[in-house]
C-alpha cells in the first residue's frame, strides 16, 4: 500500500509538473485536484494516528479505572476518551449494556446467529432456544459475514440498560442496504412487545426514518432483559454490520456519512460532467468511453449503495437491485473499451489486443446474459467477472509502463488504487483490519484516486496530441526551408495531366505536396491523378463527373493523402487547355497546400468563440452584481425602518400616536421585505423549473376588486386617477391560479404607480369567447420606455437603467416572474411604451372553458356579482386549541391572535409534548409547527393519527411549497397555513374549524 501510494503521489507530481508547463483550463483544474489530493493525505494519516492512540488508552485503562481519574482531570478531550473507552469495555460483554451517556454500541462482536434451513420458524419457536447454546457466536473480529445462504438468519443480541430514565429510545441500524427482507421483534420477560420490519423489499418511504439503509426504532425499560431478534432473508451475500445507537448518536454519525457519501458521489459526478466537456473539446473516442466508464459505476454504486434514493421514497425501476450485475458489467465493459483506445498496443504487442478484445467479448455476453440470469447468480459472476477484469487490466497497464506508452504509469497506478480500495474493503469485512466508514467505502476512495490519475492520463494526451501538432508544423516549415531554393519563384503546384487523369508533369513544388522525390515516382506511384489530388470520395467523384462534362472549375478546397500517408488540405483549380482545333488536349492544374490555413482559421474561430464566451459571462456577471447591489438596497431599507422604529417602541416616552405610527411602519416595512423574499425564491423556483400553479374556479369580479381596493388609496395619495374599464360581456368565472393572476396584476399596477408621478392609471379588461381568452391591459401616463429598455425589460435582474433603479428602487425581477406565470397561465405579457408620455402592459391568460360560464353583460351586473371582501376582524370562538411551535415569539403572536376570538389555547414547544397533550387530553384543532426539537410536526401528526385521534389538525409552517403541502396531508393534516401569518386567513381557519360564539348562544 505505501509503495502504491508514493507511486501514485509521484505519478501525479510528474503530471502536474507538464500540466503546468502548458496553458488552458483543462491543465489548471488537474493541478487543482492534485493539490486537494494531497491536502487530504496528512487528514489520512492523522486519522490513523488518532486510532492507534486510543487503541493504547484503550488497553491502559478499564472504565473503573478511567471513572477514578475522571474526577482529577475532567477535560473535554480526557471525557472524550473515557467515553470511548466505556464503549469499547461494553462491547466485550455478553450482553449489550446502555448507559445514558454513550451514544453509540458496535454489537458486532456481541451477536449470536441461528441459521433456519427450514425458513419455517417463527419468533415463538426462537424464543425457546439457548441463545448461547443453540446460537453461534460472531468471533469474526468484524460484520457477521454469511456469504449466500438460502436458510434464514436470526440474530440475537441481549440488552439491558443501566441508564436514570425510566424507559430509553434507541434505532437499531443495519448498515446493508441489500438485504431484502428484515422482521426485527423486541422481547422482555420473555413477551414479544414489538414487532417490525425493514429491508430492501419495503420502501422507503413507508420505513421508521427515511434512510438508504434499514432502522428500526425501539425502546427499551430501565434494569429490565431485554433481547432483540432479527429474521434475514437476502438473495445477495450476507455482510451485516449492526449497531445500536441512541437518537442523538445516530443524527451525528448519519450526518457524517451523508456527507462524505455525497462528497463521494458529487466527486464522480463532477469527473463525470467535467470528461464531458474534455470529450466535446476534443472528440477523442477513449474520453468518450472514459465517461462512460464513470456513469456506468456511478449507477452501479447507486444501485448497490442506495445513496440518496431515500430522498424520494423508493429504488426507481432502472436503479433496483436485480440489474447491479448488468451496470457491473457495463462498467468493465466501457473500461475495456477506454484501455483499447487509451493504450495502442497495434503496433508493439498485438497479442495484447486480441487478449483485450477476447475480454470486451466475454463481458458484452455476460451483460447481456446477467440481464435475464436470475440476480444472485448474476451477481455472483459479476463477482468474479470483477476480479478478472481488474487482474488483466492492472496486467495490461503494466505491459503500457514495460513498452513505455506514453501515460502508462499513470495509468497503471490508476488500477492499482482501486485494487488497494477492494483490498481494504475484502480485508475489513472479514476482520483483518478495523471495520469503519473509510474501509466501509476503500473501493469508493479508490475509484476516486484512480478517477484524477486517468484525468491526469487523458490530460497527457491532449497535450501529447498538441506537441504532435506542433511537431507537424514545425515538419512543415522544415520542408518549406528545404525546398526554398529550388521554388523561388513558386510556391505552388503546378501539374498537367491526360483526359484519362494520368500525371503528364509537374513542379517540384507539386511532387513534394504529394510526397515524392522526383517526377517519374510521382509518375509510377499514381494511377489516377485525381485520386492522388482528392482523398475524399464525394468531391473526388463530383470533379470526375464535371471533367468529363468539359467543365472547369476552380477555388475547390479539399483534403488530400500524400504518398507518407498524411492527411492535409489543400485548393486546386482545373481547366483544358485546348489543341489547335479546339478541343481539350490535356488538363492543367494548380494546387495549393492549405493546411496551416485551415489549422489557423480554426485557431481563430476558437478564439472568436472564447472571447464572446467572455463577454457574455462578463455581460452576466455585471447584470447578477447590478442586482446584488439593488437587492442590498432593497432590503437594507425596510430593515432601517424596522430596526429603528422598532428600538423606538422601547421608549417609554413615546405618545400613543407615535407607537401607533411606529408600528404601522414596521409592519408594513416587513410586508415589503417579504414581498422581496417572495420575488427571489419565485425567480429561483422558475429557474429550477419548479413553479406550479393551481388551477381553480375564480369569480372574475371579487378578484378585479381586490386589486381596485388595493391600489385606488395608493393612487389617491399621490393625486393619479385610478380606474377600471369593463368591455362586455365578459365571464363570471373563469379557470386559473388567483394568487398567481392576482401576483401579475399587483407587480403590473405597482409598476404604473412607481412610475407615474400624475397623470392617471387605467386597467381594461376584455374578454375573447370564441378563443377562451382573458386580456387585462394596465395603461399608465409616467415615464415611458426607450426602444433599447424595452427589448430587455422582461430579462432577470434587468431593470430600465441604472438611474431609475437608483431612483425607484425594485429587484429587476418582477416583471419577469410576472411574463413567467402567464405563459404557465396559458398566456403571455406584451407591453408597448413611448417615452416620455407612459406605457401598456396586457396581461393574456387562458380562462378555461367558457361554454357553461355565466356572461355579464353590464356593468351594473359585475358589481352586483362582487362580493364583499372580508376583513382580518377576529371572530368570536368557542373552542380548545392545542398549539405546537419551538419558537417563543411565535407562540405569542399565535396566542395574542387566538385570544382575540374567545378561544382557549394551550402551548407547547416540541412534537413529543404535542402527542402527549393530545393523548390526554381533547382538543378542537391542533396547530402543528413542522420543524420542531426533539419531534418535529410531520412525527407528532403521524403518532397522534396511528393513536386513533381524529382531532383536525393545521400544519403552521414557512414550508408551503406544493410538494410540502402534499406530504402534510398525506402525514395526516387536515390543513395548512403559512407564515408570516395572514390573520385574514388565519381567522378564516379557526372559523371552519371552531363554532362561532354566535351559533353556540342560538343553539342554548
Amino acid at each position: 500500500m505505501i509503495w502504491i501510494f508514493i507511486k501514485g503521489l509521484t505519478n501525479l507530481t510528474r503530471s502536474s509538473r507538464t500540466a503546468l508547463s502548458s496553458n488552458g483550463a483543462t491543465t489548471a483544474l488537474h493541478f487543482l485536484i492534485l493539490i486537494v489530493s494531497l491536502l487530504l493525505s496528512p487528514a489520512i494519516v492523522a486519522g490513523a494516528l488518532s486510532a492507534a492512540e486510543f487503541s493504547q488508552i484503550d488497553r491502559s485503562l478499564s472504565p473503573a479505572k478511567i471513572s477514578t481519574s475522571a474526577a482529577k482531570d475532567e477535560s473535554p478531550y480526557f471525557l472524550a476518551k473515557r467515553k470511548e473507552a466505556e464503549a469499547l469495555f461494553l462491547q466485550q460483554q455478553t450482553t449489550v449494556g446502555l448507559y445514558d451517556r454513550i451514544e453509540h454500541y458496535p454489537t458486532d462482536s456481541k451477536l449470536r446467529y441461528f441459521k433456519d434451513a427450514t425458513t419455517q420458524l417463527t419468533i415463538d419457536d426462537i424464543k425457546k432456544l439457548d441463545i448461547r447454546q443453540d446460537f453461534t457466536h460472531n468471533d469474526s473480529g468484524g460484520p457477521l459475514n454469511l456469504s449466500y445462504s438460502e436458510s434464514a438468519i436470526w440474530i440475537a443480541i441481549p440488552l439491558l440498560y443501566k441508564g436514570k430514565e425510566a424507559v430509553k429510545d434507541y434505532w437499531l441500524h443495519v448498515d446493508t442496504p441489500l438485504v431484502e427482507d428484515i422482521e426485527f421483534y423486541v422481547v422482555s420477560n420473555n413477551e414479544v412487545t414489538l414487532r417490525k420490519s425493514s429491508g430492501y423489499a419495503k420502501a422507503m418511504a413507508a420505513r421508521d426514518l427515511l434512510y438508504p439503509t434499514s432502522l428500526l426504532s425501539f425502546s427499551i425499560t430501565q434494569n429490565e432483559d431485554t433481547k432483540l431478534y432479527l429474521r434475514i432473508t437476502s438473495d445477495y451475500a450476507l455482510h451485516l454490520p449492526i449497531a445500536i445507537y441512541s437518537p442523538k448518536g445516530f443524527a451525528e454519525q448519519a450526518s457524517i456519512s451523508m456527507v462524505l457519501s455525497s462528497v463521494v458521489l458529487g466527486a464522480i459526478a463532477f469527473m463525470c460532467i467535467f470528461n464531458i466537456f474534455l470529450f466535446i473539446t476534443v472528440r477523442e473516442k477513449a474520453y468518450f468511453y472514459y465517461v462512460l466508464y464513470i456513469f456506468c459505476y456511478l449507477v452501479a454504486l447507486i444501485s448497490e449503495r442506495l445513496h440518496g434514493l431515500h430522498l424520494v421514497g423508493e429504488v426507481p425501476f432502472f436503479l433496483h437491485k436485480d440489474f447491479l450485475a448488468t451496470y457491473i458489467w457495463l462498467v468493465y465493459f466501457f473500461a475495456l473499451l477506454m484501455a483499447k483506445h487509451f493504450i495502442d498496443f497495434r503496433q508493439v504487442s498485438p497479442a495484447r489486443v486480441s487478449l483485450l478484445k477476447f475480454f470486451l467479448r466475454v463481458t458484452a455476453v455476460m451483460c447481456a446474459v446477467s440481464f435475464f440470469a436470475p440476480p444472485t447468480a448474476a451477481v455472483q459472476w459479476a463477482a468474479i467477472g470483477t476480479m478478472m477484469n481488474l487482474i488483466f487490466l492492472c496486467w495490461y497497464a503494466f505491459g503500457a509502463v514495460r513498452y513505455k506508452i506514453p501515460g502508462g504509469g499513470t495509468y497503471l497506478t490508476a488500477w492499482l488504487f482501486t485494487c488497494s480500495g477492494i483490498v481494504l474493503y475484502a480485508l475489513s469485512v472479514n476482520g483483518k483490519i478495523p471495520f469503519n466508514f473509510f474501509t466501509w467505502n476503500a473501493i469508493q476512495v479508490g475509484i476516486l484516486f484512480q478517477l484524477v490519475l486517468l484525468s491526469f492520463a487523458m490530460s497527457d494526451r491532449i497535450k501529447n496530441a498538441q506537441k504532435m501538432a506542433l511537431d507537424a508544423t514545425a515538419f512543415a516549415m522544415n520542408n518549406l526551408q528545404r525546398y526554398q531554393s529550388l521554388f523561388s519563384n513558386a510556391i505552388e503546384g503546378f501539374f498537367q495531366m491526360t483526359l484519362d487523369k494520368k500525371f503528364i508533369d509537374a513542379n517540384p513544388a507539386m511532387i513534394a505536396m504529394l510526397g515524392f522525390s522526383s517526377l517519374k515516382k510521382l509518375q509510377d506511384g499514381s494511377d489516377n491523378a485525381l485520386s492522388a489530388c482528392y482523398c475524399d470520395e464525394k468531391i473526388l467523384n463530383h470533379i470526375a463527373n464535371e471533367l468529363d462534362e468539359k467543365r472547369e472549375f476552380s477555388g475547390i478546397q479539399a483534403q488530400f493523402i500524400n504518398a507518407r500517408g498524411e492527411r492535409r488540405w489543400a485548393e486546386s483549380s482545373l481547366r483544358f487547355v485546348p489543341a489547335l482545333n479546339n478541343e481539350p488536349a490535356y488538363i492543367e492544374g494548380v494546387f495549393v497546400d492549405i493546411t496551416e490555413k485551415k489549422a489557423k482559421e480554426a485557431l481563430e474561430q476558437e478564439r472568436e468563440h472564447n472571447q464572446l464566451m467572455r463577454q457574455i459571462a462578463d455581460a452576466s456577471a455585471a447584470a447578477k452584481s447590478q442586482f446584488l447591489a439593488n437587492m442590498s438596497h432593497e432590503i437594507r431599507t425596510p430593515l432601517t425602518a424596522i430596526i429603528g422604529y422598532g428600538d423606538s417602541l422601547i421608549d417609554e416616552s413615546l405618545s400613543e400616536d407615535e407607537t401607533k405610527t411606529s408600528a404601522e411602519i414596521i409592519v408594513r416595512s416587513g410586508r415589503h421585505l417579504l414581498e422581496l423574499i417572495n420575488d427571489i425564491l419565485d425567480h429561483s423556483r422558475i429557474d429550477a423549473d419548479k413553479l406550479q400553479v393551481d388551477i381553480a374556479p375564480v369569480m372574475l369580479p371579487d378578484l378585479i376588486a381586490e386589486v381596485k381596493s388595493y391600489f385606488e388609496p395608493k393612487a389617491r395619495d399621490k393625486e393619479i386617477n385610478f380606474s377600471v374599464n369593463y368591455h362586455f360581456p365578459l365571464p363570471e368565472t373563469i379557470q386559473t391560479d388567483p394568487t398567481r393572476l392576482k401576483q401579475i396584476l399587483i407587480n403590473l399596477c405597482g409598476n404604473a404607480l412607481k412610475f407615474t408621478a400624475r397623470g392617471s392609471i387605467t386597467i381594461d379588461i376584455r374578454c375573447e369567447v370564441s378563443d377562451e381568452l382573458l386580456h387585462i391591459t394596465v395603461t399608465d401616463t409616467g415615464i415611458g420606455l426607450k426602444p433599447e429598455q424595452l427589448n430587455r425589460l422582461f430579462d432577470a435582474f434587468a431593470q430600465a437603467s441604472a438611474a431609475t433603479a437608483r431612483e425607484y428602487g425594485g429587484t429587476g425581477l418582477g416583471l419577469s416572474i410576472s411574463k413567467r406565470l402567464a405563459e404557465l397561465l396559458g398566456g403571455t405579457i406584451k407591453a408597448s411604451s413611448t417615452y416620455g408620455k407612459g406605457s401598456d402592459f396586457e396581461v393574456i391568460i387562458a380562462t378555461g372553458m367558457l361554454e357553461t360560464a355565466k356572461l355579464i353583460q353590464d356593468n351594473s351586473e359585475f358589481n352586483q356579482r362582487q362580493t364583499k371582501v372580508l376583513t382580518s376582524k377576529a371572530p368570536q370562538l368557542k373552542g380548545s386549541i392545542l398549539y405546537a411551535e419551538d419558537n417563543e415569539v411565535n407562540r405569542r403572536l399565535v396566542e395574542l391572535l387566538v385570544k382575540k376570538t374567545g378561544a382557549d389555547i394551550t402551548l407547547v414547544v416540541n412534537g413529543a409534548e404535542a402527542v402527549e397533550k393530545a393523548c390526554k387530553e381533547t382538543f378542537d384543532l391542533i396547530l402543528m409547527d413542522i420543524q420542531m426539537p426533539v419531534m418535529d410536526g410531520l412525527d407528532a401528526t403521524v403518532a397522534i393519527r396511528q393513536s386513533g385521534n381524529q382531532t383536525p389538525i393545521v400544519a403552521l409552517t414557512a414550508n408551503v411549497m406544493a410538494e410540502d403541502i402534499h406530504e402534510y396531508r398525506e402525514m395526516g393534516c387536515d390543513d395548512y397555513l403559512a407564515k408570516p401569518i395572514d390573520k385574514k386567513r388565519f381567522y378564516a381557519t379557526l372559523a371552519h374549524y371552531l363554532q362561532s360564539a354566535a351559533e353556540i348562544s342560538l343553539d342554548k
